[in-house]
């Protein structure tokens, strides 16, 4: 029987694993070794043994069946043959303790860490990869994020979760200018219309743009474009695209014909021209990265079987890959004789690879109890799938949701579901908090409505009585039929 059990932070999680391990084994009569309790980090692993053994000591201390205390003393007594880990140290010992079930080589070795070795694959992909590219270009596709820590990243994504991650197919390169031609064309155009245009700007100066509404600005704006145009060693400055001076232009009733002549100008056409064209090509370089990325990507991927052969070791990533294919046969029948329930803590940090392990050993009728709450699902980068978590919800045969949350102050949720259930609601009265202040939490009074003498006997700051009628009037004005709304 599979039952999801969803928790959201502070609803006493942990504490439903602990009672739940507890009656497997008081009541159904486990042993701790039968019971496989799965979680995520080391540090969650840690905790977990230590709250469900105070859970059994607490359950010893009062229980009165004879039998049932001779269950909880023997779980105390074996509690550190206990199946508490990871789902990285349970694979790991799943393979390693059947090899022959699994299919696997008894002299593998398990390589925990592969960080290193990915370094090295990235530094090979990124020189192969970087030698014959035109300095230029390569600085354009660095600019767009085709870095050896982008290309790290992706590959440990990858190997961390093989099947849980899309698999983006290669795509033809999009089309790149001529930045010479462009260039040219830039320089030809600010040259023959650089003064006509300053002259059209500090004619419309009034209604340009703040920051751009005072000639000595100006002047520092077209000495930018010159510098860029002499010297471009990066994109356009934001300047480039002369629109900017002239957007936010104070459009005044009696000259709006005015404002949109100061948009019309040569000059602004030829530089927007520019900006046009440089925006395509940092598209282009930026399709351009992603590919090589991917392209990388994929070759220390097909990389690693070669060394894991050469080398007899695997990775945790291909742990988890040999352990779903073994457990759709012999394995899951061994590891059902050993486990007899099964409790998974942070399951929305999961994938669709050990979700798989987990139905494929106790989808057959046996005790499997996913614990967790889609809000947290916070691993994508480490390859969990929050989908895979929506999936086994539409599977399970029993959920329960824990809904009383143990973390926080019952006085301070009445006043945020007070103050949202208005604004929800979009009343039109003042908002209250009941229990603001000293005032009696039966008794809530709104504040623009308070004397100074009521605000003192309350314990709130007096409001002088001009200020007190000046809030009524325009309360009384809002209320009006017709009135607009604030």
């Amino acid at each position: 029987m599979i039952q999801l059990v969803e928790a959201s932070a502070g609803t006493g999680k942990t504490h439903r694993i602990s009672q739940r391990f507890v009656t497997l084994v008081a009541e159904d009569g486990l042993r701790v070794g039968e019971i496989l309790t799965v979680t995520f980090t080391n540090s969650a692993t840690a905790e977990l043994k230590k709250r469900i053994r105070e859970e059994l000591r607490a359950a010893l201390s009062t229980e009165a069946d004879p039998e049932r205390r001779r269950r909880l003393r023997g779980a105390l007594l074996e509690f550190d043959a206990a199946a508490i880990s990871t789902i990285h140290s349970f694979t790991q010992r799943a393979l390693s303790e059947h090899p022959l079930s699994s299919g696997i080589e008894p002299s593998l070795a398990f390589q925990t860490d592969v960080a290193s070795l990915v370094d090295d694959f990235v530094r090979d992909q990124w020189v192969s990869a970087t030698c014959d590219l035109d300095p230029e270009h390569l600085k354009g596709l660095k600019n767009q994020g085709f870095k050896p820590l982008a290309m790290r990243t992706a590959a440990l994504a990858r190997l961390n979760a093989p099947r849980a991650l899309l698999r983006p197919k290669p795509s033809p390169l999009l089309p790149r200018i001529d930045g010479a031609a462009v260039l040219r064309a830039a320089r030809a155009a600010w040259s023959a219309h650089r003064e006509d245009l300053l002259r059209h700007l500090r004619r419309h100066m009034p209604l340009l743009n703040r920051d751009y509404g005072q000639d000595d600005k100006l002047l520092d704006c077209f000495a930018q474009i010159d510098a860029w145009l002499a010297e471009p060693d990066c994109d356009p400055p934001d300047v480039l695209c002369l629109e900017k001076i002239c957007k936010h232009i104070k459009v005044k009733n009696k000259v709006p014909q005015l404002s949109r002549d100061a948009l019309v100008h040569p000059g602004i056409e030829a530089m927007d021209a520019v900006c046009a064209a440089f925006a395509t090509e940092r598209d282009a370089l930026r399709h351009e990265a992603q590919q090589r990325i991917l392209q990388a990507v994929t070759d220390v991927e097909g990389r690693l079987p070669i060394h894991r052969r050469r080398h007899h070791t695997l990775t945790y990533g291909e742990l988890l890959t040999l352990l779903a294919d073994a457990t759709a046969g012999e394995l899951a029948d061994v590891l059902r004789g050993r486990f007899k329930a099964a409790l998974i803590d942070e399951f929305q940090d999961t994938d669709p690879v050990q979700w798989a392990i987990f139905r494929g050993i106790f989808g057959s009728g046996l005790p499997l109890v996913l614990v967790g709450d889609e809000k947290q699902a916070i691993y994508a980068f480490r390859g969990a799938d929050v989908h895979a978590f929506r999936r086994a919800r539409q599977e399970v045969e029993s959920k329960t949701t824990l809904g009383t949350n143990h973390r926080s102050d019952a006085p301070l949720l009445d006043a945020f579901n007070h103050v949202f259930g208005r604004l929800g609601s979009r009343a039109s009265t003042p908002c209250t908090l009941p229990g603001c202040g000293r005032g009696s939490p039966r008794d809530p009074v709104p504040h623009a409505r308070l004397t100074g003498r009521e605000a003192q006997s309350r314990g709130r700051r007096p409001r002088s009585d001009r200020r007190v009628a000046r809030s009524r009037r325009r309360g009384a004005a809002r209320r009006r039929p017709g009135a607009p709304s604030a």
